[in-house]
């Protein structure tokens, strides 16, 4: 299952609405967000897209972000727990480097 070393996915739904936080999303669904403050890009493919979009708009769980994934790009179970871990993990490492950043500051 998930790692514990994973923040929650409250944490992450709070990252997204930061104000120093850009995104762009490029034509083919793929995109890229910026933590200005931070100093961080991170490069997500149309999956990763497609789930922060799904943060943004609900409260989902973990299962429910996987059923999700599932659903849209019409992926078995297994490929989309292991995006959805995937997804998670970069998240987690992001936000953990971008608090670290505003301590120092």
């Amino acid at each position: 299952m998930l790692n514990e070393q994973l923040l929650a996915i409250g944490e992450i739904t709070e990252f997204l609405a930061w104000p120093q936080l850009a995104e762009t999303k490029l034509e083919d669904g793929s995109g890229v967000l910026l933590d200005i403050e931070g100093h961080q890009v991170l490069s997500l493919n149309e999956a990763g897209m497609f789930l922060v979009s799904v943060l943004r708009d609900s409260t989902a769980s973990t299962q429910a972000l996987v059923q999700r994934l599932m659903e849209q790009f019409e992926v078995d179970n297994a490929l989309a727990v292991n995006d959805v871990e995937g997804f998670l993990a970069d998240f987690s490492r992001i936000i953990r480097k971008s608090l670290d950043a505003d301590k120092r500051s």
